[in-house]
């Protein structure tokens, strides 16, 4: 058994976010976790729920995408290869977290690639094997990603986390 005494708090108080992240993410820290969890209330009230907290309140759960075989509109064919060869293309609008910011679930937006986003643009990001559209605001040295809604946390990025920013959102195109 591990003697995790020999740690200083903030030590443990990272070992237990660390531990946190990677349960959530499906790999198994309960044993570890649970004598983590005796340590950090021997050595401070709330000290094991401070990095609990944390940790959760950062969890971004990966949800997959399920591909269904739809039929691409006949105007999004046309309009795709048009696109070619220039600093435009499309993307399917997949969820409803930007439904307050007029990105509705089964709509195509265009988007500009290669060029660096402003404050409160709407980027189209790969983060965490997955592309997410979000708000883009940036301050000091992080960028933060936003939704209007209020039921997801806020993604904070900085030079130790893999993002990619694919580009700026642009247009909405609705089917009339």
């Amino acid at each position: 058994m591990f003697n995790y005494s020999d740690y200083n708090t903030r030590q443990l108080y990272d070992l237990i976010f660390d531990y946190v992240t990677l349960q959530l993410e499906g790999i198994d820290k309960s044993e570890q976790l649970k004598l983590l969890k005796e340590e950090a209330d021997n050595r401070e009230d709330g000290l094991y729920e401070k990095a609990f907290n944390d940790a959760m309140s950062r969890h971004a759960p990966y949800i997959p995408v399920q591909k269904f075989e739809l039929e691409e509109p006949e105007y999004i064919k046309i309009l795709s290869k048009s696109l070619v060869g220039t600093k435009f293309a499309l993307a399917l609008v997949s969820g409803d977290e930007m439904k307050l910011d007029g990105l509705l679930d089964g709509q195509y937006i265009l988007y500009e690639k290669d060029r660096l986003p402003q404050n409160n643009d709407k980027v189209l990001v790969e983060y965490k094997n997955q592309v997410i559209i979000k708000n883009y605001t940036r301050k000091n040295d992080k960028i933060v990603l936003s939704t209007s809604g209020v039921e997801l946390q806020d993604i904070e990025l900085d030079n130790s986390i893999n993002y990619k920013i694919l580009g700026i959102v642009r247009l909405s195109l609705n089917i009339i």
